[in-house]
């Protein structure tokens, strides 16, 4: 049985849960991030001026509704590869402003102009307040990558013990995620390489 891991507490939990026991939250990341959704995604983010959606290589921008069609124009879907991103800026959304998140690519020309200037931007999507944790999770999926993909590189990623793995599915068998069998199974597995 895979194991997920909450983006908010890193609390480790089975595949099939739907919240996280530690937090409450249904916001997962698994082996190569945020666990995907039946269609594919792992993310999708209703923006004001569009949505993002999030691909485990790749984000999508579609832009939908009206506010995406007076920002925006007639602009067809923006697909952007992860490797090309060479930042994400996040501006959370309060009470009375929309918040922001905003891609960086290079030789990419951003606006720096903070909100007003983000409206126009075409790697930009626009969002409310209720999806700030949507957008942030968006982020760090994005660094996430990015950063295990460095490490990748380089030579330099980082490796669990086996212990410290065991000690997460003990956890797990006590509060009666795993079954005994599956504790058992995952713990050979782990054992024996």
């Amino acid at each position: 049985m895979p194991l997920l891991t909450c983006c908010i507490c890193d609390h480790v939990v089975a595949d099939t849960a739907l919240k996280c026991p530690g937090c409450g939250t249904a916001n997962f990341r698994g082996s190569t991030g945020l666990a995907p959704t039946i269609s594919g995604t792992t993310r999708v983010l209703n923006g004001v001026n569009g949505q993002l959606e999030l691909y485990p290589d790749k984000i999508v921008i579609r832009r939908k509704g009206f506010m995406a069609f007076i920002t925006q124009g007639v602009k067809g879907d923006t697909t952007i590869p992860l490797n090309s991103i060479t930042g994400v800026q996040l501006k959370p959304g309060g009470a009375f402003l929309n918040g922001y998140i905003q891609f960086t690519l290079p030789g990419g020309v951003e606006s720096r102009g903070g909100i007003v200037d983000a409206t126009k931007d075409a790697n930009t999507v626009m969002f409310r307040k209720a999806s700030n944790l949507d957008a942030a999770a968006i982020k760090s999926y994005i660094e996430d990558w990015k950063n295990n993909r460095l490490a990748f590189e380089t030579g330099s990623a980082s490796h669990v013990s086996v212990a410290d793995e065991l000690r997460k599915l003990k956890a797990l068998c006590d509060e009666g995620v795993l079954s005994k069998q599956e504790f058992e199974r995952q713990k050979r597995r782990l054992i024996e390489g």
